[in-house]
């Protein structure tokens, strides 16, 4: 339920992130994003059979993001904790929501908490629309007509050398 989080449909792509807990007295602490309910917090090592057996080790959700405010003379200051910054790396910015949750933060922290709720601006030309015999005319000359003709150029052009 919180305005960064709240709206978004797709799935979150997290590869590496570490559950977090929240031990302050001093911020108040909400949960952005969260883990699945089959996940757990592995405290072993990452081989062979991993599997939630190890002692000191919890069960899912795991708070995976968590948004800290607290009141300094009538200022609030906000502060946005991941367990992994990798889902804004530009290997991971494309899945998902990840996009979407980056750009919410940011706005979010900048307390244009009006903004929040503003999609991220994608390139008008992700998807090509076509009938279907278009395609299969694009199709046709692209994967048949088009190796033809460079066949058929490199062919005259290794009959004029040989004729030079």
């Amino acid at each position: 339920d919180h305005p960064i989080g709240r709206g978004l449909l797709q799935p979150m792509l997290v590869p590496r992130a570490g559950a977090l807990v929240a031990a302050s007295d001093r911020w108040t602490p909400a949960v952005v994003l969260e883990s699945t309910g089959t996940s757990w917090n592995e405290t072993g090592p990452l081989a062979g059979a991993i599997e939630p057996d190890a002692e000191g080790e919890r069960p899912g959700p795991l708070p995976l993001m968590l948004a800290l405010e607290r009141d300094r003379g009538g200022a609030v200051q906000r502060a946005v904790v991941a367990g992994d910054g990798d889902f804004l790396a530009n290997a991971f910015l494309g899945n998902g929501a990840n996009q979407d949750l980056g750009l919410r933060t940011v706005w979010w922290l900048l307390e244009g908490a009006g903004l929040v709720e503003l999609p991220a601006r994608l390139a008008p030309d992700l998807w090509l629309d076509l009938p279907r015999r278009r395609l299969a005319l694009l199709g046709i000359a692209w994967l048949l007509l088009m190796p033809a003709a460079l066949a058929a150029v490199g062919w005259r052009a290794r009959r004029r050398l040989r004729r030079a």
